[in-house]
């Protein structure tokens, strides 16, 4: 296990990671990124999330944009429409995940 690898083991050991949706704002819209798709329609978030089969399944809303808080809470009532109750909002990127759970490049 490479040093980056391990302090990043090290340091996410005691969270309960969720399916992240990364969010950020680009001229002035939100965008949303689900694996390899980005998306700024709240109905094709709303849609994709809602043929998840495991609503229990906790979602994690990464965003390290300062300007994006507005975004945080749009995406945060677009997860609790689309059936998930468990939501965390955590800033950091895609390179805070382990390969396993972060999207697709």
């Amino acid at each position: 296990m490479t040093n980056t690898y391990m302090a990043l083991a090290l340091s996410l050991a005691g969270q309960s990671l969720g399916y992240p949706v990364y969010v950020h704002v680009e001229e002035g819209v939100c965008h949303f990124q689900i694996q390899d798709m980005v998306m700024s329609k709240e109905r094709e978030v709303r849609d994709w999330l809602r043929e998840l089969p495991d609503k229990q399944r906790k979602i994690d809303l990464v965003s390290d944009d300062k300007g994006a808080a507005s975004c945080v809470r749009k995406a945060e009532a677009i997860v609790r429409r689309s059936g998930f109750f468990h939501i965390a909002v955590r800033r950091g990127t895609m390179n805070d995940y382990p390969d396993g759970l972060r999207p697709g490049k």
